[in-house]
């Protein structure tokens, strides 16, 4: 391979390679960005008008949640009343998720006329761990690896006098080990949140029924 085939390949490569990490640094950010302005661990947040009693739907609400979350994981009530219902959630191991993650969740009830108005947030679970991995790619590892690439491709393989080792430039690619995990962990995280906050609002739309 020649000098100037090399230096091309290594060029678009590299570019790419930063192309693809800025992307996954807004995923990143995106993903790991609180619901709440004035609360970080919030992750997701809503409002649900329901056309029935506060009473009634508390009690309703209630006695769902202490069965579980439909569909998702095991609950633990930690305030239960007409005002507040306050828990956790414990998701399962199965073939698309991992298990043991928790959310924890908060749903304050209004009375709205004959109506009810149910404010919910579902609060940390998955983003303390996900976060600090997720973060150690996008602003460490990733970057560590183009600078290592930037500093040591160029004069080593690029510029090699032997044209076989110049074939080496390739290897460059390999970056791409550091750069696709932030995506993952953005998806994790965003998939479960909206798991959670749409179980929420099923079972609280249920009790007007």
């Amino acid at each position: 391979m020649s000098e100037e085939a090399a230096q091309l390949a290594y060029l678009v490569i590299l570019s790419v390679g930063i192309l693809v990490w800025l992307f996954g640094l807004y995923a990143h950010r995106k993903a790991f960005k609180a619901a709440d302005p004035a609360d970080p661990h919030v992750v997701a947040a809503g409002e649900v008008a329901i056309a029935a009693p506060k009473t009634e739907v508390s009690e309703k609400a209630i006695q769902t949640l202490r069965g579980g979350l439909p569909g998702l994981g095991t609950v633990l009530l930690e305030q239960a009343d007409d005002r507040w219902i306050t828990g956790e959630l414990t998701l399962p191991q199965t073939g698309r998720r991992p298990g043991g993650m928790n959310h924890r969740f908060e749903i304050e009830l209004r009375s709205v006329g004959s109506q009810t108005a149910a404010d919910y947030r579902v609060l940390g679970g998955v983003g303390g761990g996900l976060r600090i991995v997720s973060g150690l790619f996008v602003y460490f590892l990733t970057p560590l690896a183009l600078a290592s690439a930037i500093a040591f491709v160029p004069p080593y393989i690029v510029k090699a006098a032997d044209p076989k080792i110049r074939y080496q430039v390739f290897q460059t690619a390999q970056i791409i080990h550091f750069l696709w995990p932030p995506f993952l962990f953005a998806s994790v995280r965003g998939r479960m949140s909206r798991l959670v906050a749409r179980g929420l609002v099923s079972v609280l739309k249920n009790t007007a029924f």
